[in-house]
């Protein structure tokens, strides 16, 4: 009940201008599913490092 008290206080919203894969990919890092968060390899290429 607490969580999912919590993880509705901080639903993302979408600013205007902000690109939609960057939403997304900030969403899969706040998934709850650990292995549903992207790994250190998925955010270097999503950012062209």
């Amino acid at each position: 009940m607490v969580i999912i008290t919590i993880s509705n206080l901080y639903k993302i919203e979408e600013e205007k201008g902000t690109y939609p894969d960057y939403v997304r990919l900030l969403e899969r890092c706040w998934n709850s599913d650990l292995n549903e968060r992207p790994t250190a390899e998925e955010l270097e290429k999503s950012f062209d490092i």
